[in-house]
């Protein structure tokens, strides 16, 4: 994704907007935080309840390989807004840390 030009007005979202990004984003991590978390655990030699990643991680492990964003649209949820937001990676990154994964870390 390339990061927009800091001289654009930032996205509003609306709450439905917001609520659809968030629930969806939670709902990726849901899927995909065990495993993480597991390899997490393995590289450290650790159990998996005894290791935990920050919250920018989180973030970009939700996002990456464009998950987040092809779940939006395989479910016709994906708004021009939200859409837009995408292309603003940064944007998109302040909003989920800011707004939706609001914890420090993050484990099982």
């Amino acid at each position: 994704m390339k990061p927009r030009s800091p001289d654009k007005t930032p996205i509003l979202l609306t709450p439905e907007e917001k609520n659809t990004l968030f629930s969806a984003a939670q709902s990726v991590w849901n899927n995909i935080g065990g495993d993480v978390l597991q390899c997490v655990a393995d590289e450290q030699r650790k159990n998996i309840n005894h290791v935990n990643i920050p919250a920018d991680e989180v973030v970009e492990v939700v996002c990456d390989a464009s998950r987040l964003h092809e779940d939006l649209k395989r479910n016709k949820e994906l708004t021009p807004n939200l859409e837009a937001i995408f292309a603003d990676y940064p944007q998109l990154e302040r909003l989920l840390l800011r707004e939706c994964f609001t914890c420090g870390r993050y484990g099982m």
